[in-house]
C-alpha cells in the first residue's frame, strides 16, 4: 500500500485543521454547545453554559480573548437570566471599554468584588 507508507513518516501532510477548514462557523454548528451573544464581520461572542465564560473568536475560528464567571469569591452566585447580563459584558467588550466591561461584571454579579480590585491593581 504505497499512499498509506508516506503517512507514517509524513502524517501532518493529511491533516486538516478544523479551524482553518471551517472558521468561526465551527463554533456555530452542532460540534459545540455555544450560544452566539454577537456577531460582528471579524469575530463573534459565544457563551458555554457548561464552562461558564464568554468566549470571542475571531473570523479565522481562533479564540482572542475569553472571561471566565464566577470566580471563587462569589459565595452564592446567581445563575438566572444568564444571556440578557453577559450581553452587557459582551457590548462593554467590543466598545474596547475595559472599566465599563468590569463595572457590568461586578454590577450582574458575574465577579466578586474582591476579583475587581484585583484587576484594578493590575491595571496600575
Amino acid at each position: 500500500m504505497p499512499p498509506y507508507k508516506k503517512l507514517l513518516k509524513d502524517y501532518e501532510a493529511a491533516l486538516i485543521d478544523p479551524f482553518d477548514y471551517y472558521g468561526a462557523a465551527l463554533y456555530d454548528s452542532y460540534f459545540t454547545k455555544l450560544v452566539i451573544l454577537r456577531k460582528t464581520k471579524n469575530s463573534m461572542a459565544a457563551y458555554d453554559y457548561d464552562a461558564e465564560c464568554i468566549y470571542f473568536i475571531n473570523e479565522e475560528g481562533r479564540l482572542d480573548a475569553k472571561i471566565a464567571l464566577f470566580d471563587k469569591g462569589l459565595t452564592k452566585p446567581l445563575k438566572n437570566h444568564m444571556i440578557p447580563r453577559i450581553q452587557k459584558v459582551v457590548d462593554a467588550y467590543y466598545e474596547n471599554d475595559r472599566d465599563k466591561m468590569l463595572n457590568v461584571l461586578l454590577k450582574e454579579k458575574l465577579i466578586s468584588d474582591a476579583l475587581r480590585k484585583k484587576a484594578d491593581e493590575k491595571k496600575k
